[in-house]
């Protein structure tokens, strides 16, 4: 079989100094922290946190207060169905506070990630364009920008969700 370096059937490898270089493994804390910042500091994902905790054990009261009632003799009282109402109305103010407050942070940490993608882009040197070419910029650029905007928030999300809700069960199964 005929090799495209040189025609022969000898194999040769080419180097491409243009290559993109990719890094692959676990993400660092230092990702972490980046992106932290950019949603509005420490505080402001502190208040995220909180704000899950609060939700789930929201959550937990309601799943417990049902218990009771159901182990009541009379499962008739108004005081008790309106205490229950009122829990799961609550859980559900708060859980669409917390996706709100979360998404409008993601939003928020993506606007200033792309700003200052950008502005690297913008003061980087000559020599940087001369030897990586326009298209492969451009496509790295929406590539990044692609997952700040479109896959992170959701599973930045889902993961906290799914993250409260077995620490939920966990607390619920040891008391």
């Amino acid at each position: 079989e005929k090799d495209a370096c040189n025609g022969n059937s000898v194999k040769c490898e080419v180097k491409d100094d243009m290559a993109e270089k990719k890094i692959s493994g676990v993400v660092g804390r230092q990702t972490f922290s980046t992106y932290a910042k950019a949603m509005g500091g420490t505080l402001v994902v502190l208040f995220l946190v909180l704000l899950f905790v609060i939700t789930q054990g929201a959550a937990l009261a309601t799943i417990i207060v049902i218990g009771k009632w159901a182990d009541m003799i009379t499962q008739n009282s108004g005081y008790m169905l309106a205490l229950i109402l009122g829990l799961g109305a609550l859980v559900g103010i708060l859980a669409f506070l917390r996706a709100a407050v979360c998404f409008n942070l993601t939003v928020k940490a993506s606007r200033r990630l792309h700003d200052a993608m950008t502005e690297s882009v913008l003061r980087a040197k000559i020599e940087f364009f001369d030897t990586n070419p326009t298209g492969r910029i451009l496509n790295r650029f929406s590539a990044d920008v692609g997952s700040n905007d479109d896959i992170l928030p959701q599973t930045l999300f889902d993961f906290f969700v799914c993250a409260f809700l077995v620490l939920g069960a966990l607390v619920t199964s040891a008391s």
